[in-house]
């Protein structure tokens, strides 16, 4: 065992080789100097196993001379000397990274011996604790590339089946059929972005839904031709997040309303505004979705769970979907409140 011994007081340096000299339950191999300055050269190249230090030395005093030598001797353990009237600074020293202190009136040849030993030990165990943790950083790290990979794969695929939805619809003369095949884009590009949201992300299972939302409706405003002017839309979220697993649903259920806002809701060039807000009431941990428009409104005895159209029939069985209820608000124009749970399901997630 290689030691460095950094102590610039001659008899306590004597006392030192004799413990080591009479305890010869290990071989050990000393390098002796007196200064901080002198030790340095040491900490590189040399085979050093591990240190002890006095931590009073003429050019550097109590806790800075741990601190240098934990900046220059990388993995090697170190082992503090201190007198006995300020034990509290080989504590402190522990807390800055010391593997051991000793007492130097309380030292003897075994407990020396001891505390070499136990310091190599634990600093052994602490370097293989070292290289665990940054083989599982790695690892998760891999995975995090491996999801954001399938995230932008997912939501490259859906881009190609939406383009391929509109090749098809432009070889069709019904404007009916046209719609059902804008419409079914609408709902792909909804679903696309969420993971497209999710790989540009540092959190993979969650988006933040306010900007999510804003990416949302542009788009949808044009597959429409629809008058950003002449129908306003405001939205109203603050840093809420939402998981993957309920942000599809959601994304549907909204998209199916926007759609459904702007084919109806504003006929004959009237002009109108949608809101949309949503919120976590953390009280309940329930999310909040209130979606409303200042349009014609719909019939007085209209239930959506008895609506023959597709897009109410996905609102409604997507808010099944979300284990939510649905309130329609009767008023002037549209105005509906969905709530869901914001708790995780169990199982796995589809």
């Amino acid at each position: 065992m290689k030691i460095l011994i950094i102590e610039d007081n001659i008899p306590d340096m004597e006392l030192i080789r004799e413990f080591l000299e009479d305890y010869r339950a290990h071989a050990y191999n000393v390098v002796h100097v007196e200064r901080l300055s002198t030790a340095i050269p040491y900490l590189s190249g040399s085979g050093i196993d591990i240190i002890l230090s006095d931590l009073g030395l003429p050019d550097s005093q109590g806790i800075e001379t741990l601190r240098t030598l934990k900046q220059r001797a990388g993995d090697i353990p170190i082992v503090v000397l201190t007198g006995l009237d300020n034990e509290m600074l080989g504590i402190e020293a522990l807390k800055d990274g010391a593997q051991d202190y000793l007492v130097k009136g309380q030292m003897s040849g075994p407990s020396l011996a001891r505390s070499l030993r136990y310091a190599i030990e634990r600093n052994a165990i602490e370097n293989d604790r070292k290289k665990m943790e940054m083989q599982v950083a790695k690892s998760l790290k891999e995975k995090e590339m491996l999801l954001k990979e399938i995230h932008h794969r997912v939501k490259n695929n859906m881009q190609i089946v939406s383009a391929l939805l509109l090749l098809e619809s432009q070889s069709l003369k019904d404007e009916g059929a046209r719609t059902l095949f804008k419409e079914s884009q609408n709902r792909i590009r909804s679903i696309a972005l969420v993971h497209e949201q999710l790989y540009q992300s540092n959190n993979l299972n969650e988006i933040e839904y306010g900007g999510y939302l804003k990416k949302m409706v542009t788009p949808l405003f044009e597959s429409f031709n629809a008058d950003s002017k002449r129908i306003s839309i405001s939205i109203d979220v603050e840093n809420t997040m939402i998981t993957i697993e309920k942000a599809v649903p959601c994304s549907l259920i909204v998209n199916e309303l926007l759609s459904n806002s702007i084919k109806h809701a504003f006929p004959q060039g009237r002009r109108g505004e949608i809101r949309i807000g949503f919120m976590l009431d953390k009280a309940t941990n329930t999310y909040v979705l209130d979606y409303r428009d200042d349009g014609i409104g719909l019939p007085g005895e209209w239930a959506p769970e008895k609506s023959g159209t597709l897009g109410m029939k996905l609102i409604y069985g997507l808010t099944q979907q979300l284990s939510g209820t649905l309130r329609l608000e009767r008023g002037k124009g549209f105005h509906v409140i969905i709530t869901f749970s914001a708790a995780e399901s169990k199982g796995v997630a589809a």
